[in-house]
């Protein structure tokens, strides 16, 4: 009993501090008015999540999660082909960082690897590591495409981290520059990555 009303806790809390940090970006998040808004103290916040990072951690984790089941269940219910699969993705991929700017902008533009260490929490080992579940739908779909399309090699886990980091590097580009929008380079995104592993 004790366990559920700590868990209840934790997702009242995460679906506030969500609000916060979308909002407000994570350095000027004040664990204070999260709290406040969800009649706890802060300690019980810091109790549940050791610090204003490890709040923030299970954020980006929450989302990750959600982004993985949405995409999950869009591949599912579509007969679509790899290659639109993988499109389909990416569109989601790239329109979630775009909306969630002010969140991630922080961990972004420090470094693309620091958002996967956000991740790599103990809760996050727990429950399975949330990026080997995304490598592991892209490499499905690489599967599939290799036998439409061959590819250049058979490590389609590998294509699936090469397409994550080539989807990472227009992200990037796009925080520090700001002169693309995300949206209109799917194609283009996906287009040179396949370019490099069809044969």
């Amino acid at each position: 009993m004790r366990q559920e009303i700590a868990n209840l806790k934790k997702r009242i809390i995460l679906e506030i501090a969500a609000r916060h940090f979308d909002a407000h970006g994570f350095a000027a998040t004040q664990i204070n008015a999260i709290a406040k808004e969800a009649e706890v103290s802060i300690g019980t916040i810091y109790g549940l999540f050791e610090s204003k990072e490890g709040l923030f951690q299970a954020h980006v984790l929450r989302e990750m999660e959600k982004a993985v089941e949405t995409m999950r269940t869009m591949i599912a219910q579509s007969d679509a082909s790899p290659k639109e699969h993988l499109k389909a993705a990416l569109t989601f991929y790239f329109t979630t960082i775009e909306m969630k700017m002010t969140s991630f902008q922080e961990l972004l533009l420090s470094s693309p690897v620091r958002l996967g260490a956000q991740c790599h929490t103990d809760e996050s080992r727990e429950n399975g590591n949330v990026f080997l579940e995304i490598y592991h739908l892209f490499a499905v779909e690489f599967e599939k495409l290799d036998a439409i399309t061959p590819l250049r090699h058979k490590d389609y886990l590998q294509h699936a981290i090469n397409f994550r980091n080539v989807a990472a590097g227009y992200i990037e580009r796009w925080v520090l520059l700001k002169d693309i929008t995300l949206s209109q380079k799917i194609d283009e995104c996906l287009e040179l990555f396949l370019e490099g592993v069809i044969q």
